[in-house]
């Protein structure tokens, strides 16, 4: 034989080998496709597309693309999209995610219309959702989210467009329930009248590159009633029992608050990085909310270059923390600066900490940073200017700390 027909028969050889050492299922990934005008006796070829997803998603295996056509996908005409890893789905591998995308950017529409969730995962690892956009809608007694995951870990949303919460209902856009490492990327959160994302009882989940906006979706009559009657209440939310959340280079607009870190117990190590909080009463509100014991409050969070613009209260309050560190963040044009205190019935061992660094606040009214009650804080190189109170303490354990006016 010659060397190079040896060197062709070796390659052919391992590379057999390498595909038969790959675990059942993912050497033969495939893609396949569903349509609004399918047919389950199709067979899922994109010539060819199955209808419903109860049908192809128990077919799919690690590796596999089920890619939706354009139109929209109800749960009268193709079912909404669901997969259960405990009840039929499969499991996908970390070197072959089960992939579901749209063909086309958002033109595969999810449209449960609010009486029931368009897409759900469930007990499921390693699948990612691709180009999906998910409308929910106003039913009384439907549901009270349009996506959710729970008890998984290792998945991907990117790029969704998810709108229009169930007004009738304590709703969200999105919920991660009892999941980890789930991550969103480049998504859209609109049209919600109260909370874009929650992240609940969850661990190391990322949210980056995100736009929220309720775009004054308002309270209906006779429906749920949230605090801002005008507009949706929240961003992003992470919830109680969660920890090692990351919010980076994320905008939130129009919300009465852009992001809420809320104790329950147990809500420890968030991190809000290089966002942007536009128009809203408070731009970040970490606190704590149950009780007195210290695992009842936040504790780790870091927030980092952190812009706040036009917030008509506070824009970062932070209340009974436990080491929180604010640095290089800028609040613009608002009645306060930064705010953080103690609250007396949730004051966990009364030794709440923050420490402040590289910031610097611009506003008419209010303080530009004020600390209260902490058992320790520091100022390093601060900048307020504007406000009749531009720091509270107006002495104490600041570092390089003045009023000086930014357009000079």
């Amino acid at each position: 034989m010659s060397s190079q027909g040896a060197r062709s028969y070796r390659w052919v050889f391992l590379g057999a080998l390498s595909i038969a050492s790959l675990p059942s299922g993912a050497a033969l990934a495939a893609e396949y496709f569903v349509a609004p005008g399918g047919a389950d006796t199709n067979t899922g070829t994109q010539a060819g597309p199955w209808l419903t997803f109860a049908y192809a998603v128990p077919r799919l295996r690690p590796g596999d693309v089920l890619t939706l056509l354009d139109g929209p996908y109800t749960s009268g005409t193709t079912g909404l999209l669901k997969a259960d890893c405990s009840a039929g789905a499969s499991q996908g591998l970390p070197f072959a995610p089960i992939t579901v995308r749209a063909a086309n950017e958002r033109q595969a529409w999810l449209n449960p219309g609010g009486l029931a969730v368009g897409l759900e995962v469930h007990r499921c690892s390693y699948w990612s959702f691709q180009r999906l956009r998910l409308t929910g809608g106003d039913t009384s007694g439907g549901s009270d989210t349009v996506a959710v995951a729970s008890e998984s870990d290792h998945l991907g949303f990117s790029r969704l467009l998810v709108s229009r919460d169930n007004r009738y209902r304590n709703s969200a856009l999105f919920v991660v329930d009892s999941s980890s490492q789930v991550e969103l990327e480049e998504c859209e959160f609109l049209d919600f009248h109260n909370v874009g994302l929650v992240l609940y009882r969850s661990h190391e989940c990322s949210v980056r590159r995100c736009f929220f906006n309720s775009r004054d979706r308002p309270d209906l009559d006779g429906g749920f009633a949230t605090v801002d009657v005008t507009r949706g209440d929240v961003a992003v939310m992470m919830e109680a029992e969660s920890s090692g959340h990351t919010v980076e280079n994320c905008i939130s607009e129009g919300q009465q608050t852009g992001f809420i870190g809320s104790s329950g117990p147990w809500q420890q190590g968030a991190r809000l990085l290089g966002s942007i909080s536009l128009g809203e009463w408070q731009a970040a509100h970490f606190y704590s909310s149950r009780g007195s014991s210290q695992r009842a409050l936040p504790l780790g969070t870091l927030i980092r270059d952190f812009a706040a613009v036009d917030a008509s209260d506070r824009p970062v309050f932070l209340r009974s923390n436990i080491g929180t560190s604010v640095d290089h963040c800028t609040f613009l044009g608002t009645r306060d600066g930064l705010v953080t205190d103690l609250e007396p019935s949730n004051a966990g061992d009364g030794f709440a900490s923050t420490f402040v660094s590289d910031s610097f606040a611009v506003g008419a009214a209010g303080y530009g940073f004020a600390f209260s009650g902490l058992g320790a804080w520091d100022g390093r190189n601060l900048s307020s200017w504007g406000f009749p109170t531009p720091y509270d303490p107006p002495s104490g354990n600041y570092t390089q700390s003045l009023q000086m006016d930014p357009a000079l």
